[in-house]
């Protein structure tokens, strides 16, 4: 029996909602950010936002322009809570969808680095590496930004 015209739609519909398709965010454009427990700082590009719960624009995680310095902050939340851990999240297409709920840990004080940053971040200098090389990769920094956020983050070990 031949497919009707009054079936097209819907079988194409169907098809469309079961295929490979990235979802949009409630709210496209921004990012909920939460935290347990709340009230955390969150911090992005060097600059505090807000506390949690809070919804943060795209573009302030990943500006069009920014200075060279703060390569290695580009698309990375921080939550900054007294008496916790700074929590270090880099925003991928999951965290963009979902939002961030993060679980701070409270147990431990962090410690001081040189610079005025803490320690307690859940990236890695090799997970920070393959995201610098991620960035130039999609043309978002330069080779030159990459050489240099790469020196950095290996004269940090």
């Amino acid at each position: 029996m031949p497919i009707t015209n009054a079936y097209r739609l819907p079988a194409l519909l169907a098809l469309a909602a079961v295929s490979a398709c990235v979802p949009l965010p409630p709210e496209p454009g921004f990012i909920s950010v939460e935290s347990e427990p709340a009230g955390a700082d969150v911090v992005v590009m060097g600059k505090n936002l807000g506390r949690t719960p809070l919804r943060i624009r795209q573009e302030d995680v990943f500006p069009v322009t920014y200075p060279p310095e703060k390569l290695a902050q580009y698309g990375t939340i921080v939550l900054k809570k007294e008496g916790c851990r700074d929590y270090v999240q880099s925003v991928d297409n999951k965290v963009y969808v979902r939002g961030l709920k993060a679980r701070l840990d409270c147990g431990a004080r962090p410690s001081a680095l040189p610079g005025g940053q803490t320690g307690g971040s859940t990236e890695s200098a090799e997970e920070r590496l393959r995201r610098l090389k991620e960035l130039r990769e999609k043309g978002l920094i330069t080779e030159e930004e990459e050489k240099a956020a790469r020196r950095r983050i290996l004269n940090e070990l």
